[in-house]
């Protein structure tokens, strides 16, 4: 019997301890099953602390959840977000981890994740309605939950750690996150101009810190704002009269002797107005600090039957210059498309038409009816007459392109003197805020820069446009009749980007000394080209690594050039006057007037959204 009951004993503690082994290799297999559904990290087995009961937290139901669209940081991930309605939205938090080059530690018996984030220490537990950050214990409506081969979160538990921003397209089916822990970095001395109901605000960045408002609540976008050209400074109309905003120092000027109806010149030194009532015009020379009476040029223009240069009005300020007792007024409109230009001495009219101005201003082009093509100085000066044409064209500060009535096509020196014959179309296709000039000819782009020209790149396709900020390259270089835009290097090399019609808007390439470039950019220190392009229902910021780009092989390029989806639909875009600002050699800002992204550009890009509030526009950013 002893025998007995000691075999019996034997055999049910054999069959406990078998029965041990299989709990333990099914706890092994789930926890490795659980390594590999966390990507291979390293998952302890170890008590965590007590966990808080919550009465009223929400538990999803995974049944229900349906799968989302799953954009970080601009890039488009192969883990996908999940949803079971607009306010229970869940993304996966250890692929963002993954991504961001977070280690963390998923542990089984108390169904928690742990990290660092942040250099604070993070623990997140499931189906529980709070999470440890650093010495916060913060409450969440909704439980993360374990599911769907991922750590899910709720978007609420993001929103509580700075430097994340996110947003849900229902509709579309897309979460996006993105995550930019120092975006604050470097913005310390940048203004955002708001206009919150019908009241001015400027805030720092954050819109935080309350820099300057006006004391009337008669505001309006965008007849209220109106940036300068150069972007440096801004004119705010308000009920009190016109304050100037300064980039840089700061500074808000209350311009008591301008009147509302003020408005920049097109290269931004001055501020031009009309009084109806007196019929004449002022300007107000921003740097002399001085107001100028200048006549009644706008009046006689528009009483004159040749003012079909200007169909959309004359009420703009294209250029102004003083020449000792001489003058020249220019007036254009408001798109700046075509000019019509007064030269005065004190001893009468010396000039008045249409003119094509020399890219650095210094010489006039004009054609007389009946008569022909003149050249001279922009005093009035120096006249010189190039014939009749049929067309007659600025190439460069001293060359014009003439094609003849016999469909001959020669250059001419801006003096009239020399002629060179050339078998191809010469134009100029762009310019820098430097004065560097771009042209075509021979089957090459040039530049001419401070009086030197210099060949770059061949063309074996027609260039329409050529955005750069530098004579020294990167150049982008549009074909409107390729549908193409490439990228030019130093070296000479060219490479194809992505199709023209792509561009999230269109170039004027009539109008290129005045072409709307927000669509295309280059960071200060050249490094880095950046195109907005419209990807079927969003706005995407491709960036080209130039760097990275040189000396490879086109098929290779992938890694250089990295698109970048943002939570803005083109309609939007266009909408609400899509801008960028370059904040150093790889940061940038791209705003609406409801919407703002900062980017970091690079190999693995960050950004920081933001969406202003019912009623609150942003009209601008400062430098």
């Amino acid at each position: 019997m002893l025998n007995l009951f000691r075999n019996k004993a034997a055999y049910m503690g054999t069959a406990v301890m078998a029965l041990l082994c299989l709990v333990v290799v099914a706890i092994s297999v789930r926890v490795s099953l659980t390594i590999i559904q966390r990507k291979s990290q390293i998952v302890t087995v170890k008590p965590q602390e007590s966990k808080k009961e919550f009465k009223h937290i929400k538990l999803v139901n995974v049944g229900k959840l349906k799968e989302q669209s799953f954009i970080f940081n601009g890039m488009e991930e192969e883990a996908k977000a999940f949803a079971e309605n607009r306010e229970n939205v869940f993304v996966p938090f250890d692929t963002i981890l993954d991504k961001l080059g977070v280690d963390y530690r998923y542990f089984e018996p108390d169904d928690a994740l742990e990290c660092r984030f942040n250099q604070q220490k993070m623990v997140v537990w499931m189906g529980q309605g709070s999470f440890r950050y650093g010495e916060r214990t913060i409450t969440l409506n909704t439980a993360p939950v374990a599911a769907k081969g991922h750590i899910l979160v709720p978007l609420e538990l993001l929103s509580g750690i700075d430097g994340f921003s996110m947003d849900y397209q229902e509709e579309a089916g897309r979460v996006f996150v993105n995550y930019y822990g120092d975006y604050k970095k470097g913005l310390d001395g940048y203004k955002l101009l708001k206009q919150v109901e019908s009241q001015a605000f400027v805030t720092d960045i954050t819109g935080r810190q309350l820099k300057w408002s006006n004391m009337t609540t008669d505001v309006n976008l965008p007849e209220s704002y109106e940036m300068s050209p150069t972007g440096s400074r801004c004119i705010i109309r308000t009920g009190e009269g016109v304050y100037m905003l300064k980039g840089g120092s700061g500074s808000i000027s209350f311009l008591a002797d301008i009147p509302p109806g003020a408005s920049w010149s097109a290269d931004g030194k001055y501020l031009y107005w009309i009084d109806r009532d007196k019929e004449t015009s002022f300007l107000y020379d921003i740097s002399a600090d001085a107001v100028k009476e200048l006549g009644d040029y706008y009046f006689r223009l528009k009483a004159e039957a040749d003012n079909e240069y200007l169909v959309y009005g004359a009420d703009r300020l294209l250029d102004y210059g003083e020449y000792g007792d001489v003058k020249r007024v220019a007036l254009t409109n408001k798109a700046y498309e075509g000019n019509y230009t007064f030269v005065e001495s004190e001893k009468g009219l010396l000039f008045k038409g249409s003119v094509s101005y020399s890219p650095d201003r210094s010489r006039m082009l004009y054609h007389i009816k009946g008569n022909g093509y003149y050249v001279a100085n922009a005093d009035g000066s120096e006249n010189y007459f190039l014939g009749d044409c049929i067309e007659a064209e600025w190439v460069n500060n001293s060359e014009i392109f003439i094609r003849s009535y016999e469909g001959d096509t020669y250059t001419v020196s801006d003096n009239g003197r020399d002629r060179a014959e050339v078998s191809d179309l010469q134009r100029q296709v762009g310019r820098t805020e430097k004065g560097d000039v771009f042209y075509t000819g021979r089957g090459f782009l040039w530049c001419e820069s401070q009086g030197v020209k210099k060949q770059l790149l061949p063309l074996n396709f027609p260039c329409d446009f050529v955005y750069a900020v530098s004579a020294e390259g990167p150049y982008l270089i549009v074909s409107n009749e390729m549908d193409q835009v490439f990228i030019g290097l130093e070296d000479g090399t060219v490479y194809k980007l992505l199709g023209y019609n792509s561009l999230l808007a269109g170039i004027d390439f009539k109008n290129r000394a005045f072409a709307d470039c927000k669509t295309l950019g280059i960071s200060p220190d050249r490094r880095y080209a950046v195109l907005l392009v419209k990807k079927e229902d969003l706005v995407s910021l491709v960036s080209v690594d130039v760097v990275g780009l040189k000396g490879i092989q086109e098929k290779d390029r992938a890694g250089a050039v990295k698109e970048i989806v943002l939570n803005l639909s083109p309609q939007e875009a266009l909408d609400g006057r899509l801008k960028t600002l370059w904040i150093s050699g790889r940061r940038l800002m791209v705003f609406t007037d409801r919407k703002g992204w900062i980017v970091e550009l690079g190999e693995n890009p960050r950004l920081f959204s933001w969406s202003e509030g019912e009623g609150t526009q942003i009209a601008g950013i400062l430098p």
